[in-house]
């Protein structure tokens, strides 16, 4: 790959996070992505099982400042494709130069040998992801040959808004997350989750990695619901700072859908954050989601404020 003078790339390491925490932030300040630029959180998304620095991520330097950076990711157990991901930002004083478009040439190659060495049997994808408003990132995507595959939005809930109560249905009970009941809630979420678009089984290194092990997960706002000792429904809860509680996770068994469990979930989640002095709520919801999510979260009173485009393109 032919770089422009000037510019230095090597793959990204954990003594990075400061310089990629800066470059995150200008790219923020354009984009509205929704990205998070907390160091902590960046060393996290780092240090996860399935990257590896040395071969999966790419920062861009000119001098001592990061102005570019890119990463390739995928998880473990696919379903029916093994969509591989390709992250990437240019700092917006480096734009129109032409770093985005190597940036995801790079991508590509490094995720088409990543795909062959670990999931060669099963068909598989590029995928990128920006603001849907962001048009020069949408033509980049297009003019490479993605199409637009599926589109999320990203929903926000201010806490001092009222919480509605919500029942739970007669003959099961809710309790918040204990460590006892992780394996059933990564069983419940394996099964809520395997007929959704781009959803993979969640292995135990994975789950423990980056669901209930991660540094931001809150088990004291994240709500279970049990019929008899199964999980059969799950709300997580996780800190993203500045009084910011991210629902991440919710799913309910297909046996038990239809009967208000997730309205009666998120109630508690919700109520529990106001008392634990929480702010705001947020969560990202697939605009296509079968199980009419957006327009419960939209019920319960969460506001769309950003919508993000997921492209593409088979290998």
């Amino acid at each position: 790959m032919r770089w422009p003078a000037g510019i230095v790339a090597r793959p990204l390491a954990k003594s990075d996070v400061d310089a990629l925490a800066v470059l995150l932030a200008a790219a923020e300040a354009v984009d509205h992505h929704g990205t998070s630029f907390d160091a902590d959180h960046l060393i996290e998304e780092l240090d996860t099982p399935y990257l590896d620095l040395a071969l999966d991520t790419l920062g861009l330097w000119d001098g001592g400042r990061m102005v570019g950076c890119a990463k390739v990711w995928s998880r473990p157990g696919v379903v029916d494709v093994d969509r591989v991901w390709i992250d990437g930002r240019i700092h917006p004083s480096w734009r129109r130069r032409g770093l985005g478009r190597l940036l995801l040439e790079w991508g590509c190659a490094r995720a088409r040998v990543a795909h062959a060495e670990r999931h060669p049997g099963v068909p598989g994808k590029f995928q990128g992801r920006c603001n849907a408003t962001n048009e020069s990132a949408s033509a980049l995507f297009t003019g490479a040959g993605f199409a637009l595959a599926r589109c999320y939005f990203g929903m926000e809930r201010q806490l001092s808004l009222e919480i509605p109560p919500a029942p739970v249905p007669e003959g099961l009970r809710v309790v918040t997350f204990d460590p006892a009941y992780d394996e059933a809630t990564r069983m419940a979420h394996n099964e809520a989750f395997r007929d959704h678009w781009g959803s993979r089984e969640r292995t135990e290194q994975d789950w423990r990695a980056s669901v209930t092990g991660s540094r931001t997960f809150r088990g004291p706002m994240s709500q279970l619901a049990l019929d008899g000792d199964q999980v059969v429904a799950y709300v997580l809860g996780y800190d993203h700072g500045e009084g910011e509680l991210h629902v991440g996770f919710v799913g309910t068994r297909r046996s038990h859908r239809g009967r208000g469990l997730a309205n009666a979930l998120v109630s508690r989640v919700l109520t529990a954050a106001a008392v634990d002095g929480y702010a705001v709520a947020t969560l990202g919801v697939d605009a296509e989601n079968a199980t009419g999510a957006l327009g419960l979260y939209e019920r319960i009173g969460f506001v769309a404020r950003r919508k993000t485009a997921n492209y593409s393109l088979e290998m």
